[in-house]
């Protein structure tokens, strides 16, 4: 991994092409993936090459600016129907909506089936991390999982903006 600003780090995926394969994650500092265990790290994946932040904070902002350019402006669009319908029996949708409800810090990872993370490369995986449960919880999935994601996603970003306010 190559430390950069974060600026750089926009600026990459904000000069890519249309359709290039890039991805990137938010690390807590207790997250399984990170190396600096004292710092929160925002990762990129692109064009062979990881590139990483690190700080004292979250960088929801970035995050959501960057799942927007991902997954589509769609991806962040709150609709609770949605959330309750379209997660109804998914372990990793239930037990992240089991957090919000007891306010249990939870983070996830969506690892692209190339991902550096993956460590069943070839297959799209969404990792659940909840604070103070010693495993992480996962799903593998032949194709990318986007219902499941953007659930997943409203979910973060709802519990994480209420907790700022």
């Amino acid at each position: 991994m190559i430390q950069t600003p974060l600026e750089e780090i926009i600026s990459t995926v904000e000069s890519m092409p249309p359709k290039s394969k890039w991805h990137f994650h938010m690390l807590t500092p207790d997250c399984v993936f990170n190396q600096e265990k004292e710092k929160h790290a925002f990762v990129l994946e692109a064009n062979s090459k990881c590139l990483v932040f690190y700080s004292n904070e979250k960088q929801l902002e970035t995050g959501q600016k960057l799942v927007r350019l991902l997954h589509g402006n769609k991806i962040l669009e709150e609709s609770n129907a949605e959330i309750s319908q379209a997660s109804e029996g998914n372990f990793l949708t239930d037990k992240a909506k089991e957090c919000n409800e007891k306010k249990i810090i939870w983070h996830h990872h969506m690892l692209f089936p190339e991902c550096s993370f993956n460590k069943d490369k070839g297959k799209w995986k969404i990792v659940l991390e909840v604070d103070g449960e010693k495993k992480v919880f996962e799903a593998n999935y032949p194709a990318e999982p986007s219902s499941d994601l953007r659930v997943i996603e409203l979910l973060l970003y709802k519990k994480n903006l209420q907790s700022l306010k």
